[in-house]
């Protein structure tokens, strides 16, 4: 069969540098600039699907992080939103598009070693707007007041706008940059495969075709395959 369209361009991982770049377009002085930050934050630690945390199409999924689902905790465990203090972030998921029967998990991450591209720093931002708007615990967590809540199409806009500060393809970020992009670092980090499929709650092995090899880790391949050649022949040398 003959493709009558042009296949859809790869997305491409948001980075920590990225990150930083989005930080740096932020007026962390106006709540909704410190909304989506915070929201992007998780997206990219947790590896969250954009139906789990925006608003998709216009509707708010049965699943979609809520108040009531998040909780930042000092060492003691007791619940805090001091940042100085924080010390973990868990997150509940009471469901998601491949949960079919609503079991949910839960993930916890400690504090990054300072912010802003921390997850603790990213949910506090969205906690302590929750307790400024006085949000019930059933309230979106990425809400930007009682009956608006961040979307897809606003996060997808404010990315792009940071890919081209960055000088990177703009085209090529959406809200699936985040997911892919927090596999990615985890997979460079040198994280197992399966700790990775856990922490993105994959139930396949769908996540491997987003861990990316950038050029700085493949240069190593040929020296790594290679090493097994100079060992033999430092061995050949030496019978001589």
């Amino acid at each position: 069969l003959r493709r009558t369209a042009s296949a859809p361009r790869p997305r491409a991982p948001v980075s920590q540098q990225l990150l930083v770049a989005f930080s740096n377009l932020v007026d962390f002085a106006n709540p909704q600039h410190r909304v989506l930050f915070g929201a992007t934050v998780p997206g990219f630690y947790f590896l969250l699907r954009r139906s789990e945390y925006l608003m998709c199409d216009g509707r708010r999924y049965p699943y979609c992080l809520e108040v009531r689902d998040v909780k930042v905790a000092d060492n003691e465990g007791r619940t805090t939103l001091n940042y100085q203090a924080a010390a973990s972030v868990q997150i509940q998921f009471r469901g998601s598009k491949n949960d079919q029967y609503g079991q949910g998990t839960a993930r916890m991450l400690q504090k990054a070693s300072r912010p802003p591209s921390c997850p603790v720093f990213g949910d506090i931002l969205l906690m302590k707007n929750a307790a400024d708007l006085g949000l019930s615990l059933e309230k979106p967590l990425c809400s930007l007041s009682n009956s608006w809540m961040v979307s897809a199409k606003m996060m997808n806009a404010a990315l792009q706008l940071a890919a081209q500060h960055a000088d990177h393809d703009q085209r090529l970020y959406t809200t699936h940059s985040l997911r892919i992009g927090g596999a990615t670092a985890l997979f460079h980090g040198g994280a197992e495969p399966t700790t990775i499929q856990y922490h993105g709650r994959w139930r396949s092995e769908a996540y491997r075709r987003y861990t990316r090899d950038p050029e700085q880790r493949t240069r190593r391949l040929t020296q790594l395959m290679a090493s097994g050649l100079t060992m033999s022949t430092a061995t050949t040398s030496s019978d001589h």
